[in-house]
């Protein structure tokens, strides 16, 4: 059994249209907020230009690996 914590990221740089996509589809997979304890996120939450900040409780070991991986990969920025 995983330990599960409370855990945030922030995303932040530059990312086409295509990107944006399916990180909106990996945040909804991960069902974070965007505060904590706030309403989930919507792709319309995010301010053009603005890091984009996320929270859950009950996070896996604390990471959110799909996402975190889709980052790296695309050499977009993110601090956990």
């Amino acid at each position: 059994m995983a330990d599960r914590v409370s855990a945030s990221i922030t995303i932040g740089g530059a990312v086409s249209r295509d990107q944006y996509q399916v990180l909106c589809a990996l945040i909804s997979d991960e069902a974070l907020c965007t505060e904590w304890d706030g309403d989930q996120f919507t792709p319309d939450a995010h301010i053009e230009g603005e890091p984009l900040s996320l929270y859950a409780h009950e996070v896996s070991w604390g990471c959110f690996n799909a996402l975190e991986q889709y980052c790296c990969v695309n050499g977009i920025a993110y601090h956990r």
